[in-house]
């Protein structure tokens, strides 16, 4: 014979499904902060190297002009 369903095995299956769904969003919630923050610190990274850069070529053409005998800046 069948066995009738409890109502209680239909309440913990609906439970268990929203907190996984619940799990994935904050997962994915914490992995775009961490994605964010990671970029900013690249960007950093790449403007102060681009700034470092800058800063050399600009020196390194000051000496080439002070080496030709005059400041032409």
């Amino acid at each position: 014979m069948n066995k009738p369903k409890r109502p209680n095995q239909r309440v913990a299956t609906v439970g268990l499904t929203s907190l996984f769904a619940v799990l994935i969003v904050l997962c994915l919630v914490i992995f775009a902060i961490l994605a964010r923050l990671t970029a900013q610190s690249e960007l950093a990274l790449a403007q102060r190297a681009a700034d470092t850069v800058a800063a050399r070529y600009e020196a390194e053409y000051q000496q080439i002009l002070e080496a030709q005998g005059g400041n032409y800046a």
